[in-house]
This record gives C-alpha cells, sequence and structure tokens, in this order.
C-alpha cells in the first residue's frame, strides 16, 4: 500500500526564526562587511600616487632607523647589524660590501639596488 502525500505550498511552510545568537552573529558581520569595506576604498582613496623613484638612503651615514623604514627586508635587527658592522669595519663602498653583514644576503640586496647609495652625491 502506498501512502501519497500532497506536497505543501511554499507559501504554507514557516521558518523558525533564528536564535537571538544566530541574529547576533548576523547582525556583526554585517558591520564588518560594511565597514571592512568602506575602510578599504578609504585606504585606496588615501593612498599616494607611487613614487617613479624609491626613496634613496646612504648606507654610510644613516642611522638604524633610518636603514629600518627605508629599505625593503631591513627591519630593526638587520639595520642595527648594518651600523655596527659599518663601524667595525669602516664605509661600505660597494653593494656586494654588504653581504659581508649577518642577515643581508641577495634576496635583500636585490631589492634594494636602487635605493643605496654610498655617499652623499
Amino acid at each position: 500500500m502506498t501512502h501519497l502525500t500532497t506536497p505543501v505550498p511554499p507559501s504554507r511552510l514557516r521558518q523558525a526564526p533564528p536564535s537571538p545568537l544566530r541574529q547576533v552573529r548576523l547582525l556583526l558581520a554585517g558591520l564588518l562587511l560594511a565597514f571592512g569595506l568602506a575602510a578599504g576604498q578609504a585606504a585606496l582613496a588615501a593612498k599616494p600616487a607611487a613614487e617613479p623613484y624609491p626613496a634613496t638612503v646612504n648606507v654610510n651615514a644613516a642611522d638604524a632607523e633610518q636603514l629600518s623604514t627605508r629599505l625593503d627586508g631591513v627591519g630593526t635587527s638587520r639595520a642595527k647589524a648594518i651600523v655596527a658592522y659599518r663601524e667595525r669595519h669602516g664605509k661600505f663602498s660597494t653593494l656586494e660590501d654588504l653581504l659581508a653583514v649577518r642577515g643581508i644576503g641577495e634576496k635583500v640586496l636585490n631589492a634594494n639596488r636602487k635605493r643605496i647609495k654610498f655617499s652623499e652625491k
């Protein structure tokens, strides 16, 4: 024996309201999405145009803070190592001289070739 049921039209189906916790989660997700998009748009609008040439830094005169802010891949500890090496061994004259500094490798050197200078010229 087969039991046949008639389908219930969608207009007659009732969905339980979301729990209060789910409502809070949905609200927070919506707010985060809205503010995240707005903040991202504001950041893009405020971003200055890229400089045609990156800012240069004289590795023979700059302090650790200047080195760490102007050179890609050079943080505080690498910048301090550059200054310490310079104080112990004298001024740098070529890019390859920087390879003797612990933590400075080809990758960091290549990322900063256009930024590094050795005199005030």
